[in-house]
């Protein structure tokens, strides 16, 4: 898999752990729209993220996209065609991990794969590379 890393998808917002049903449920890597343009959920493929290179996540098993419009959640697959991820927008990637990330040094690398909604070719350009970010961390 290939990535073009970008610092313009990333606006220095922290990564932190959530909870679900009073437990650590995983951790929320926040990222900035992909495109120079809205992207309809509907034309994202996929979300990939690694964890210290080695835990790998995808969208569509391990995690959901909130936009301000909208979910892309594995559960219900909700892509209307409506819900969008807008220009500039910092969006939430929940990544389901138990006990979400401990006290420490991380890197991560967080990754979005889209469908071109004119000729249906993957990634930038076609080329069918993914476009993202690398952070190294410390969890406090």
């Amino acid at each position: 898999m290939e990535i073009r890393f970008r610092k313009d998808l990333y606006n220095g917002d922290p990564v932190v752990n959530f909870t679900e049903n009073g437990k650590a449920a995983g951790f929320i890597v926040m990222m900035q729209e992909p495109q120079y343009r809205n992207l309809r959920l509907s034309n994202l493929e996929d979300i990939w993220v690694i964890l210290d290179g080695k835990e790998e996540f995808h969208m569509l098993a391990d995690m959901k996209l909130e936009t301000k419009t909208g979910m892309k959640d594995p559960a219900t697959f909700e892509t209307d065609g409506f819900n969008r991820w807008d220009f500039a927008e910092t969006a939430k990637i929940y990544v389901y991990k138990e006990g979400g990330i401990p006290a420490g040094p991380h890197h991560l690398e967080a990754a979005v794969l889209i469908r071109s909604p004119q000729d249906s070719t993957l990634g930038a350009f076609g080329s069918g590379m993914y476009e993202g970010i690398k952070l190294d961390f410390v969890m406090e």
